[in-house]
């Protein structure tokens, strides 16, 4: 589906982004990888090439313009285009910096502010490629709300510049879309599991009564990168096993 495509994927060493890149790179995407753990990203990269795929590993903060620019300079050197960037690094939502400012500050910087920094870094090779941008949300900006107002508030953040983008860079081609996640099984979830009687709580709330696993958030990243997209633009895709309408 992605074959001759390119696409970077931000905080892709694991988690939710190591399974979408994945994903793509089977779908014959080549991929680049780009986090703040660099021996997680190189990994990474290292074995989609095993696989047979083509990926590059970096280590990059994009709440850094320099670090973003560097990026997608190294996917052109690399690969020669970009088609698709999926916005996915950010903060985990049980972030504490300290104080409720400090964590609000780092939170939006990290979550909010690296998303639209990224985005203009690859702007001008996605208008050249008509390719689209992915933005990793989540029910807690969206409906379901939560207790960390950092998190909701960069999360609802994300939201809106989807849109922005979608209006803004659509008569040029290019495709803005969001992937609204509920509760995901990652490392960043283990808080729930080290609570039990807190994680059986959440589920129960959920109406098909588990976690979704990130393989099954990738299928859809793929549909919003792919030309049976061609014509979702500005869409918000809700994974979350029906959280948001509970």
């Amino acid at each position: 589906m992605l074959k001759g495509k390119v696409a970077i994927i931000t905080g892709a060493a694991a988690g939710i982004g190591y399974h979408i890149a994945k994903y793509f790179v089977a779908n014959g995407a080549a991929a680049v990888i780009a986090d703040i753990n660099e021996e997680g990203a190189k990994n990474t990269a290292e074995e989609f090439m095993n696989m047979g795929g083509r990926a590059i590993g970096l280590l990059a903060n994009v709440a850094n313009v320099d670090d973003c620019k560097r990026i997608v300079d190294t996917a052109l050197a690399e690969f020669g285009r970009v088609d698709t960037l999926v916005n996915n690094a950010g903060l985990p939502s049980q972030y504490d910096a300290g104080s409720d400012l400090e964590s609000w500050d780092l939170g939006i910087e990290q979550t909010l502010s690296s998303v639209h920094r990224m985005s203009q870094a690859a702007l001008t090779p996605l208008l050249e490629s008509k390719g689209s941008i992915i933005n990793i949300c989540s029910v807690s900006g969206n409906t379901n709300g939560g207790n960390t107002p950092w998190y909701c508030a960069a999360k609802a953040g994300v939201r809106g510049l989807t849109m922005q983008q979608a209006l803004t860079y659509g008569p040029k081609g290019l495709r803005s879309n969001s992937l609204c996640l509920g509760f995901i099984n990652t490392a960043r979830t283990q808080f729930l599991k080290d609570k039990p009687e807190l994680g059986k709580g959440l589920s129960a709330r959920v109406p098909l009564k588990r976690m979704g696993e990130p393989e099954e958030v990738a299928p859809a990243a793929l549909f919003l990168a792919s030309d049976g997209a061609s014509y979702v633009n500005g869409h918000m895709l809700i994974v979350d096993g029906g959280l948001s309408i509970a």
